[in-house]
């Protein structure tokens, strides 16, 4: 008896505990999670939100720019933007090969220029520190030119130098031909037409030749010699040098000389005969050429030119054959002025023939024709 009550009891517990267990697993089940733990969850979203943003900037397709069609309900207009860039460098002319004896000072810049397409003419850079002209032998000179959009251009020359009394020497022994005879088969290749062979002389000796103001004199054969060897001179030595290779060319030749005057300088330069027709040739350099060669021009190419440069062709036309095409009167009057008349604007041609009717004054009886006025006072002289 006793047993069994102590055992109803010891279940009564156990049933007890159980009971309780049950109940606080029921609050825990409706009893709403704490504030804290919300705020940490939307952080977390937020956090998770926005580096989702980020990675889809780095990772979605860039716009591309497209022409902007605006429609209306009459037409469609496009708009288009081109955008041209600059790529094209300037372009260096003149840079050429010179030669001078040593301690003579050479003017690298004369005749170098630079052209761009879009900024038209810029300036040049020359360095010539690699250069010693205190000793005999061959230096390079470089050239630069660069346009505003940074387009740069450069080339490289050759300056010689060498020593005068060897160079005399040589000159001694060997005559002008001999001297024409190595640039001629360096620049005149087999198969060449005359026409060809005439512009590769120009070039030659318009670009091989360093302009000096130290006048040349004497035979143009010894002046032709010296301007070979020393590459240096006035007008009269590219006059000579030209003329040798012209001459090994079998090109005839004229020459032609600027009408002197007190106050100006000489100048001289060829005629040569092409197809049967004679052309002007001058190979020195000139200021204010602008392109221009002055190799196979005509009379009136000279003429015009020389009209705008201080009468640096001045020559006399009666002098010298004719080039192809006419020649301006302006030009002509100077030399040939008994084809003109004092007074080119009264016609010539009025006084030959007597007027077809009687004027106003006349009286109706007469019908003979009035006398015309005497030749001698309306014809121009």
């Amino acid at each position: 008896m006793i047993f069994i009550l102590r055992n109803s009891s010891k279940s009564a517990r156990i049933a007890g505990r159980m009971q309780e267990e049950v109940l606080s697993l029921e609050e825990t089940k409706t009893k709403k999670p704490p504030v804290i733990v919300l705020l940490i969850c939307v952080g977390v979203l937020l956090c998770a939100a926005v580096a989702g943003l980020l990675i889809w900037e780095k990772l979605r397709p860039q716009p591309v720019l497209q022409p902007t069609t605006v429609q209306t309900t009459a037409q469609t207009t496009t708009v288009e933007t081109t955008i041209f860039v600059d790529v094209t460098p300037p372009v260096i002319t003149g840079a050429a090969d010179k030669q001078a004896v040593v301690g003579e000072t050479v003017a690298y810049r004369s005749g170098v220029t630079a052209t761009d397409i879009e900024d038209g003419e810029v300036a040049v850079q020359v360095d010539a520190s690699a250069v010693d002209a205190t000793k005999a032998g061959t230096y390079p000179v470089r050239y630069w030119a660069e346009d505003s959009a940074g387009n740069r251009t450069e080339v490289t020359a050759q300056v010689t130098f060498i020593a005068e009394e060897a160079e005399e020497k040589d000159a001694v022994k060997k005559d002008y031909q001999y001297y024409a005879k190595k640039v001629y088969s360096s620049i005149i290749k087999k198969g060449m037409s005359e026409k060809e062979k005439i512009k590769a002389i120009w070039k030659w000796c318009r670009y091989k030749i360093s302009y000096s103001a130290t006048g040349a004199e004497g035979d143009w054969k010894q002046v032709a010699c010296t301007g070979f060897t020393k590459r240096k001179g006035d007008c009269y030595t590219y006059f000579a040098t030209s003329k040798a290779l012209l001459e090994l060319a079998e090109v005839p030749t004229k020459d032609v000389v600027k009408i002197k005057k007190e106050g100006r300088s000489d100048h001289y330069w060829l005629l040569v005969k092409h197809n049967g027709s004679w052309y002007h040739f001058d190979s020195c350099p000139r200021r204010g050429a602008n392109g221009k060669t002055f190799c196979l021009y005509t009379d009136q190419q000279m003429l015009e030119f020389s009209e705008t440069h201080e009468d640096c062709f001045d020559f006399d036309l009666r002098l010298y054959p004719r080039t192809p095409g006419e020649i301006a009167d302006k030009y002509l009057i100077k030399f040939y002025p008994e084809l003109f008349p004092e007074d080119p604007t009264e016609p010539t041609t009025e006084v030959t023939q007597p007027p077809t009717t009687a004027p106003e004054t006349t009286p109706p009886e007469e019908t003979t024709v009035p006398t015309p006025t005497p030749l001698e006072e309306t014809t121009p002289l």
